[in-house]
């Protein structure tokens, strides 16, 4: 109804948009958050890869993106607010998939059936 009220309108400047379209509905497409300034300031100057490999070393057994992303906050210093790890998960999960591509990581699993687990390759 609201695509069919924007042409009406086009052509009849006076028409009023019906009554079943809402127009605090808005735009539906998916918006990525703001990241955290905290989390951006202090990634900016890590090697992302090298942090990630250290992390997955040390942890001796396979672990989530979660873990991960509470370790590397741990190394780097950022607190480990909810908030600040979803962030950093989601940017750990792309620095992931690239040392995928590259081998020096793989896939070992899943855990409650929809976490991938990481670990080192080799």
């Amino acid at each position: 109804m609201r695509a069919l009220d924007r042409v009406i309108l086009s052509y009849d400047p006076d028409y009023q948009a019906s009554a079943l379209t809402r127009p605090e509905q808005g735009n539906r497409s998916r918006k990525a958050k703001p990241s955290s300034s905290e989390v951006k300031a202090a990634m900016n100057g890590v090697n992302k890869r090298q942090a990630v490999l250290e992390v997955l070393r040390e942890a001796g057994e396979p672990i989530s993106v979660t873990d991960c992303a509470a370790k590397f906050a741990a190394k780097i210093g950022i607190a480990s607010e909810p908030a600040n790890l979803s962030d950093i998960a989601h940017r750990l999960s792309a620095v992931l998939t690239q040392l995928t591509t590259a081998g020096r990581v793989r896939h070992s699993g899943q855990f409650d059936g929809r976490k991938v687990l990481w670990e080192v390759a080799a």
